[in-house]
């Protein structure tokens, strides 16, 4: 596959895969969900890594979907399919299964889908100006990738459930 929406390194048995949408401050498109499950599926496949890292370019990690570029417009024929698997989940599921330790690097705004893909990673780095947010109660969306799930059993079920109903934005100190 042919990226667009990430880079993908590997090099000294370390796979980086970095959003690379910095204009739209790494706004999540269904295009950059397909390169980041194909990228997962690489690193786990390739004998010569052992760990993955998954970063953003530019100053945020990643703001959410990127509704300015037709967020989930999706081809009616794909979604008759009984194979498919929401954009979140393409990357979250992947991440989960892996047998490579992933650290996700996160930097600026994680908020949404931002937030949610980096649950399932085994190390969580966030720099001193990282903000976190589960804003889908405000936008009038379903929490996705299995941040329901995967949430409350980090953090535990009441802190989880103020984030996700409150939809507020936080900081590094919370999220510690």
């Amino acid at each position: 596959m042919s990226y667009q929406a990430i880079d993908y390194h590997a090099a000294d048995q370390v796979a980086t895969i970095t959003l690379n949408r910095p204009e739209a401050r790494n706004g999540y498109t269904v295009r950059m969900a397909d390169e980041l499950a194909d990228a997962f599926t690489r690193a786990e496949a390739d004998t010569t890594v052992r760990v993955i890292i998954l970063a953003g370019a530019g100053k945020d990690f990643c703001v959410g979907m990127d509704l300015a570029s037709g967020g989930l417009d999706l081809d009616p024929e794909e979604l008759s399919d009984s194979g498919w698997v929401e954009p979140a989940t393409r990357v979250t599921a992947k991440m989960y299964a892996s047998h490579k330790p992933v650290i996700a690097a996160v930097q600026g705004s994680a908020v949404g889908v931002g937030a949610t893909m980096i649950l399932p990673a085994d190390y969580r780095l966030a720099a001193s100006d990282a903000r976190f947010g589960y804003v889908f109660s405000q936008r009038g969306l379903y929490p996705e990738g299995g941040s329901t799930w995967f949430l409350p059993r980090i953090v535990g079920l009441g802190r989880a459930m103020d984030w996700m109903i409150s939809g507020r934005v936080f900081d590094v100190a919370e999220a510690f």
